[in-house]
């Protein structure tokens, strides 16, 4: 098959995150089983490549851009939905989210059967004439699939069908590394993920060296106001995002993940970071609790700041309690839901019908 996998979400480089980790992971996936895969996306105009893209379409009066860099055909749009036509030939699409119902209609249109997989709650916030949609505005013959049990949960609640679960894709060996565990990680510092927290036990725990990760871009004011904030907190180093992640996580004693997002639906670097055995300290947002499991220690979101850095302290000085929530952790990674072969068999037999029947 010639698989597209869309999304409104602006792609690698440009933004490096859960989904777009996912799609890189699947496209490698699909690739090695025989088959075609490219990647639809939003070209976003926030930094010097999507700004460069832009100038060279216009001047070249294009509405697509397309590349190849990742080792994959990329398209990128202001609008990808309104450009599906200007990329024929593909059998089939996995609409991922971002704007999902202008890509979904916009490919029915194209004759190209979506498929949805669901890795936040977009849906909920579906509307037509003012009124949240329901079953019977969905297409009838369409297939879903969500990353967690959280997601299929709120989607069957609302819609009255049951997607497929398959948690985020990922080869353990990308992520599997030999461990000096050192220090405390936190990737993503934006408020969203907990921010705060994390900050706030640093400062109660000063003996303990902390590592922060970049993830979503910052905005200018945000990267200020958090470079300050480090300012005050020797035992903080902030990293740049990084490609191969066994970089973090080969030095990562414990995972910090106390995300305050509402919309938190599974928590990847969980589960990349189960692979080396390293426990995470997770909040019990969404579906993170399914990506921690037995495998780390989760606190109530509303926990105060004493409980985070007892937990933290607790993982970090009790060598008993440390080697039993690390062997939990391995144990927990390799459990059948994150068998690569059976979650892309699931996908791709989702895809092979949706296209057989179309």
């Amino acid at each position: 098959m010639n698989i597209l996998i869309a999304s409104a979400i602006p792609y690698l480089p440009q933004i490096y995150g859960g989904v777009n980790t996912n799609t890189r992971e699947l496209i490698a996936e699909f690739t090695a089983r025989g088959h075609r895969a490219s990647v639809l996306t939003r070209l976003g105009y926030c930094d010097a490549f999507g700004i460069r893209a832009a100038i060279a379409m216009k001047l070249r009066r294009r509405r697509v851009r397309c590349d190849a860099d990742l080792g994959h055909p990329v398209f990128r749009a202001r609008d990808p939905w309104k450009i599906v036509d200007d990329i024929p030939g593909h059998d089939v699409a996995l609409v991922q989210d971002g704007s999902f119902r202008e890509l979904a209609s916009a490919l029915e249109q194209a004759n190209i059967p979506p498929v949805g997989y669901f890795h936040g709650l977009e849906f909920e916030d579906w509307r037509r004439d003012g009124r949240p949609l329901t079953r019977q505005d969905l297409p009838p013959r369409m297939r879903f699939f969500a990353n967690s049990g959280f997601t299929a949960g709120r989607f069957e609640r609302q819609y009255g069908l049951k997607p497929t679960i398959v948690p985020p894709v990922f080869r353990r060996e990308l992520y599997e590394t030999r461990w000096e565990p050192k220090t405390a990680t936190f990737i993503n510092p934006v408020p969203e993920k907990g921010l705060d927290i994390v900050l706030e036990m640093a400062r109660r725990c000063p003996d303990i060296p902390f590592v922060f990760v970049k993830g979503w871009p910052l905005k200018p004011r945000q990267s200020l106001q958090l470079r300050k904030a480090l300012r005050r907190l020797p035992n903080v180093e902030l990293r740049s995002t990084v490609t191969d992640m066994r970089v973090i996580y080969r030095q990562c004693r414990v995972l910090l993940v106390p995300s305050m997002w509402e919309r938190e639906t599974w928590g990847r670097v969980a589960s990349e970071a189960h692979c080396s055995g390293i426990p995470v300290l997770g909040s019990d947002r969404g579906g993170l609790p399914e990506a921690i499991g037995p495998g780390g220690v989760i606190l109530p979101v509303t926990a105060p700041a004493e409980e985070w850095a007892a937990a933290l302290r607790r993982l970090w000085d009790d060598k008993s309690w440390f080697m039993e929530k690390s062997a939990a952790a391995l144990a927990y990674s390799r459990r059948d839901q994150l068998d690569v072969r059976h979650q892309v068999d699931l996908l791709l037999a989702g895809l092979e019908e949706a296209a057989a029947t179309h």
